[in-house]
C-alpha cells in the first residue's frame, strides 16, 4: 500500500512536530529538521527515534500486530472467541450519517490484521489510511498512536478498535486523535473490558463503560454501548482457565485451540443478552461513537449519572 499525494501533504514530522514531509522514494524526509523515515514494503515508518517499544528495524522484521506471525496465522483458521455486535463497519456507517462536510479522510489505527474490515471501510471512504506499529500487506503507514504523524485538523474520521488496551498512555492517544481530527470529526472506538491479557507484555489497560466514556470526554457522544457481552467474556475466561493449567506456552496454544473448536458457540449467548442492564457491568467490550468537540463536554457528576448497569435498574 502507499499514501496518496493529498495524504502525504497532511503529514507532519514526529520528531520536531512541525515540519512537513517530502517523499524521496525509499524514505520520507522532514523539510524542517531533516529527520529521515525509511519505508517498509512502501509504507513509511513514522516512529520517533526514542520510541521505547518499537524501532524501525523491528518493524521491518515483523509481519503482524500480534507480534507472532505463526500464531496469528493459525488463529485465523480457528473460530474466534469474541462476538462483536454491532460490527466495526456498521459503526462506521452509523457515524458517517452524522459526519458533516465534504472531507472523508479516514485513519484506521492498529488495523494491520483487519484486512476484511479495512476493505469495507475503503469501499465507503477511498481516502483511508491504515496504520499499525508493524509492517504488513494491508498497512499504509507505520506509526504510534502516542505521536500521530498528522497536522492539526486534517482527519475527518478515526477508527481505533481493540487497540487502546495495548497503549501505555491511552489518554494521550485519544488527545492525539482529537488534535488530528477536525472539529466535528468522527471517532469510532471499541475497547475490551472483560478480556484476559493478550499480546503478552503489550497489554496495559481495561475500561468500564463509564471509564471508556470519560476517556473520550472531549467528544460529543453519538452513541455508546456494549459490542461484546458476557457470553464472549465467559468464553475468554474458559480459554484462559484452560491455559492456566498448562506448563508451557506451546501447551497453552493447544488448549486455546481446543476451547475455540469445541466451545465457540458460547459467545452467541450475546445475541440474547447484549441489551440487558446487567451486561453493562459484565461486557466483553464497549464501543463509542463521537464527534470531536476539542474540549471536555462532560464533568464527573454528569458522568456518574450516565451509569447504565444493573444497580440503576434496581
Amino acid at each position: 500500500m502507499s499514501l496518496s499525494r493529498d495524504s502525504l501533504q497532511s503529514l507532519r514530522c514526529v520528531e520536531c512536530r512541525t515540519g512537513s514531509l517530502d517523499d524521496r522514494g525509499t524514505a520520507l524526509i522532514c523539510k524542517g529538521c531533516a529527520a529521515l523515515f525509511p519505508k517498509a514494503a512502501g509504507a513509511p515508518i513514522l516512529l520517533r527515534r526514542d520510541n521505547p517499544f518499537f524501532a524501525a528495524q523491528t518493524v521491518m522484521d515483523t509481519g503482524t500486530s500480534g507480534f507472532n506471525p505463526t500464531v496469528a496465522w493459525i488463529a485465523r483458521l480457528l473460530p474466534g472467541i469474541t462476538l462483536i455486535r454491532p460490527s466495526i463497519t456498521e459503526l462506521v456507517e452509523r457515524g458517517l450519517r452524522r459526519l458533516s462536510g465534504e472531507g472523508r479522510r479516514c485513519l484506521v489505527i492498529g488495523g494491520g490484521d483487519s484486512a476484511a474490515a479495512n476493505a469495507r471501510i475503503r469501499a465507503a471512504l477511498p481516502d483511508t489510511i491504515v496504520s499499525d506499529v508493524v509492517a504488513g500487506a494491508d498497512v499504509d503507514m507505520i506509526c504510534d498512536g502516542h505521536d500521530l504523524p498528522f497536522q492539526d485538523d486534517t482527519l475527518d474520521l478515526v477508527v481505533i478498535t481493540q487497540v487502546l488496551e495495548h497503549v501505555l498512555d491511552p489518554q494521550r492517544v485519544v488527545e492525539e486523535i482529537s488534535r488530528a481530527l477536525r472539529p466535528g470529526g468522527l471517532v469510532v472506538a471499541t475497547t475490551p473490558f472483560m478480556e484476559q491479557v493478550h499480546m503478552g507484555a503489550h497489554d496495559f489497560q481495561r475500561f468500564t463503560d463509564l471509564g471508556h466514556r470519560w476517556l473520550f470526554r472531549n467528544f460529543e457522544e453519538i452513541e455508546r454501548g456494549n459490542c461484546s457481552g458476557p457470553g464472549s467474556a465467559l468464553l475468554w475466561s474458559i480459554e484462559f482457565f484452560a491455559r492456566s493449567l498448562c506448563p508451557s506456552y506451546r501447551a497453552a496454544l493447544v488448549a486455546s485451540g481446543l476451547v475455540r473448536l469445541f466451545l465457540f458457540w458460547i459467545k452467541y449467548a450475546d445475541l440474547l443478552m447484549l441489551r440487558l442492564p446487567g451486561t453493562y457491568d459484565a461486557a466483553g467490550a464497549y464501543y463509542f461513537l463521537g464527534l470531536n468537540a476539542k474540549r471536555a463536554v462532560i464533568d464527573p457528576g454528569a458522568l456518574l449519572r450516565q451509569y447504565r448497569g444493573i444497580k440503576r435498574a434496581a
